[in-house]
């Protein structure tokens, strides 16, 4: 995602609740992995998001592979900021 920063990114345990967090965030963006589906702002493809333009935007984001373990934690809708280790 080169060239541009988000603002933080919610995690979400199934597409369901990726659609509802986005329904009650509406400026945030919603990404999933796999095909396009209604509601979804983009999917989870480097290729098609460098020229996105989410920069500074929270991001909920549902993957199966990459997010299922964390998603299990009790879920915020606070988005929290990276902190680089």
């Amino acid at each position: 995602m080169a060239g541009w920063t988000l603002a933080s990114i919610v995690l979400a345990e199934s597409l369901d609740e990726a659609l509802a967090l986005k329904g009650r965030h509406p400026e945030w963006v919603a990404l999933k992995d796999g095909p396009p589906a209604p509601g979804f702002d983009a999917v989870n493809s480097p290729a098609l998001l460098r020229s996105a333009g989410f920069g500074g935007r929270t991001v909920v984001q549902k993957t199966t592979a990459g997010t299922v373990g964390r998603a299990t934690w009790p879920c915020t809708e606070t988005p929290r900021k990276h902190r680089p280790r």
